[in-house]
């Protein structure tokens, strides 16, 4: 809630909520992440409860990565801009501590330079500006690594963000930013199985998925259940490189009965298939084109 905030705790293995939690405690500013005036959780619109409405609904996979340069401004503006109720953005953090948008440990692949975002200060990401131009096209230029701060600022509480910190170390930083805003209805935690920092996102309001993997025992799934609001199972579509779940695996995890997301998504004939299985999200990597129906000239 409003009152209280969770102390910052280093990746140390499995950890109880009673230590983590302290009520009160004042924390300092998160760089690049200046505390904003608080709105009271449950004012704002359930942005959450309108997406479920729709069947299938669609999510811009890093900001529909196939489409723009993923996780910056730039792709999750063009993505909302287009017309998605929902986009996907995954947070590092920094040797300083601040939250920024992106997907890999390392900068190579994005960046086309070596280095590791935990071992960076936030200036030093100045120059290693995402360049996808190798993966879309000559024509795209640089972008700078977002702040965390930058994307709530402008789609918080416009669209559902799937917020997931890769860095265990920016799982606490992330939930009491989104909580000092109050934008529990409008993001959804996204974590792998279920544990520590999925059990405080959902203590503080937050719904949850836990993605799961592709060859996970039923039983597992349905203990994860329990807890999770959504869950998630990789595919292959023939353009991504992910072990695919078996059909039967997939009925069998929508049949527990809590929405089920699948990623990454890029054909419409992987949307077909699933959704035949009884699938509700779609992680799309080309929104636009997933999105729609018409032909692509």
């Amino acid at each position: 809630g409003q009152d209280k905030q969770y102390a910052v705790v280093p990746d140390a293995g499995p950890v109880e909520l009673r230590d983590i939690l302290v009520d009160p405690i004042s924390l300092d500013p998160v760089p690049g992440c200046p505390p904003p005036d608080p709105t009271e959780p449950g004012t704002a619109p359930d942005l959450v409860a309108e997406l479920l409405e729709e069947d299938p609904f669609y999510i811009a996979h890093r900001g529909s990565g196939n489409d723009h340069p993923e996780h910056t401004l730039e792709a999750y503006r063009a993505a909302v801009a287009a017309g998605a109720k929902a986009i996907e953005v995954s947070v590092l953090i920094t040797a300083d501590g601040a939250l920024v948008c992106g997907h890999d440990f390392t900068t190579d692949r994005t960046t086309g330079k070596a280095g590791v975002v935990r071992e960076l200060h936030a200036s030093g990401l100045l120059g290693y500006p995402v360049d996808m131009r190798e993966w879309l096209g000559p024509s795209w230029g640089t972008q700078r690594w977002p702040y965390l701060d930058e994307v709530l600022d402008e789609f918080g509480g416009r669209v559902v963000i799937f917020l997931e910190p890769k860095h265990p170390e920016a799982a606490i930083p992330c939930i009491n930013e989104i909580s000092r805003r109050g934008l529990q209805n409008s993001v959804v935690y996204k974590s792998h199985r279920w544990g520590t920092y999925q059990a405080i996102a959902k203590a503080e309001g937050f719904r949850v998925w836990s993605y799961l993997d592709s060859d996970i025992p039923l039983a597992e799934a349905k203990s994860i259940a329990e807890e999770a609001d959504f869950l998630g199972l990789p595919i292959r579509d023939d353009v991504s490189s992910m072990p695919d779940t078996p059909d039967a695996l997939i009925e069998d995890v929508v049949a527990i009965g809590k929405p089920v997301i699948v990623w990454p998504v890029s054909r419409r004939s992987a949307v077909e298939r699933v959704t035949n299985l009884g699938v509700q999200g779609i992680m799309a990597s080309s929104w636009i084109y997933l999105s729609r129906s018409t032909p692509v000239l």
